[in-house]
């Protein structure tokens, strides 16, 4: 009787692991180019390095994420650095902003909300 009880158990705690797996949203967004925001992309340098940097709005930041992320306090900004020399260059993105957020630290802060495959 004991073994019947805790094989009752077992199986009662293996399927609510398997049913709070479920419970997750997946993780779903729109490919880079398919939200045509680095049309609106700054430019700037010189003949040794180009930078190209570009907002996403709210709108397109969901789109490309899967999250409003504007409603989170974290604005995305996308940047291309180009260098042209043979000298190799760091960019050191935690100068830029000293409110950054990296992209580790935002997809952690949004960890629970998503499925195993999201995260």
């Amino acid at each position: 009787m004991k073994i019947d009880l805790a094989l009752r158990r077992g199986l009662a705690v293996a399927a609510l692991v398997v049913l709070a797996g479920c419970g997750g949203r997946p993780y779903v967004y729109a490919p880079l180019e398919s939200v045509d925001f680095r049309s609106r992309a700054t430019i700037d340098g010189d003949d040794a390095v180009r930078i190209s940097a570009a907002v996403p709005s709210a709108e397109e930041t969901e789109s490309l994420f899967g999250m409003p992320l504007y409603d989170q306090g974290v604005q995305p900004v996308w940047l291309e650095i180009e260098n042209k020399t043979d000298v190799r260059l760091r960019y050191a993105h935690t100068g830029t902003d000293r409110e950054y957020f990296s992209p580790l630290e935002v997809a952690y802060k949004n960890r629970k909300g998503l499925s195993d495959e999201g995260r």
